[in-house]
């Protein structure tokens, strides 16, 4: 080979062996060099950014298959099929897409969630149903309204189910439910301005929770006290006077005493009660709610009975637990009381007394 490296004859450029090719060696001059022997540069042209780098056949194999991957995603997701309306549904895929009006049906579903539902009502029945949970129905008719709470077997409300009343009307609203349990120290009845929370704690069961207006009951006393003797009597009647003897009071089929007019909604809590009694039979003391003041008036046995006098005995008698403290006097009804005695025979009751105490109810 020439040693002149300013100028390369063709002689030089001349070998009659396979496989060589022409390189520069460490001085600068030119060789042939078996093919071989030649050792190619090493590393990834995707990671490069110079110019003069090239990406072998491996490297374009890649880029193609993530090319065509890229491509494949994009024409699956972009596929209507995908599409969906129902987001909370679908949430758990990451191939399904919404439309816009799905998401704003979602965000506005949601958002409704924050925000507590007002439903008004006028009428006076009210029952609680699937519809109308977790919203603040706001009564407002002057006159009694009923809630009624169904309990599992006509309706299955989930646990935690959540119900708010408020009153802003006149009339009394009181909540029951057959088969229901409510837990709770507050008054199952709503009087205007004031609001009861109801939540499910279990099977017919309610947890009742809400804002009193006024906590502060009034309450009243009634005091009946005279001397005479009670005759027998077949049924239960109201004492009045015999109008031959003014002061001779006596159990009468044909008259009843005068009621007591209550001042306000209220329940008999307590009752101070004291006599002889004398004959052969017990009497039963009962007190009266009447509807009219006057007028003679037989009691059922739902009324509250407050005692029992054995026949023969002369002692005093203090009732609380004995007193029936579920039924309710209104402001239109009146208070009165009765004796029974089972037979015509000689039961009477002489020198009675009675003090009967009533707290106002909400």
């Amino acid at each position: 080979m020439s040693t002149n490296h300013n100028r390369i004859k063709v002689a030089d450029l001349e070998v009659n062996q396979p496989d060589k090719i022409l390189t520069t060696n460490s001085n600068g001059e030119l060789d042939f060099t078996d093919i071989k022997n030649i050792k190619a540069e090493s590393y990834n042209g995707l990671d490069y950014t110079l110019e003069g780098k090239a990406l072998d056949a491996r490297q374009g194999k890649a880029l193609k298959d993530s090319l065509d991957n890229l491509n494949s995603n994009l024409n699956e997701k972009e596929n209507t099929s995908n599409k969906v309306q129902d987001i909370e549904i679908n949430k758990n895929s990451s191939t399904a897409f919404p439309s816009i009006k799905s998401i704003y049906d979602w965000s506005k579903g949601l958002f409704k969630t924050w925000i507590l539902s007002i439903e008004n009502f006028s009428s006076t029945a009210y029952t609680l149903n699937a519809e109308n949970i977790n919203k603040r129905t706001v009564f407002s008719s002057s006159s009694p309204v009923t809630i009624t709470i169904p309990n599992d077997s006509v309706i299955s409300l989930p646990i935690g189910t959540k119900k708010e009343f408020t009153q802003k009307g006149t009339g009394l609203v009181t909540i029951n439910g057959t088969g229901i349990s409510f837990i709770t120290n507050i008054p199952l009845t709503i009087s205007n301005g004031e609001t009861r929370i109801l939540t499910k704690t279990g099977a017919n069961e309610w947890l009742i929770d809400g804002f009193l207006v006024n906590t502060n009951r009034r309450s009243f006393n009634i005091n009946f006290a005279w001397h005479g003797t009670y005759g027998p009597s077949s049924g239960v009647y109201t004492p009045d006077r015999e109008a031959a003897n003014l002061n001779s009071p006596v159990m009468s089929v044909n008259n009843s005493s005068q009621g007591f007019a209550v001042p306000f909604r209220c329940k008999l809590k307590a009752a101070v009660h004291a006599g002889n009694a004398l004959g052969s039979s017990d009497l039963t003391l009962y007190v009266l709610k009447k509807s009219v003041q006057s007028g003679q008036t037989t009691i059922a046995a739902t009324k509250p009975i407050i005692g029992t006098y054995a026949a023969g005995k002369s002692f005093p008698f203090i009732y609380d637990v004995d007193i029936d403290k579920s039924i309710v006097w209104e402001t239109a009804d009146y208070v009165s009381f009765g004796f029974l005695n089972p037979t015509t025979s000689t039961g009477v009751w002489r020198t009675p007394s009675l003090s009967l105490y009533f707290e106002e109810e909400f």
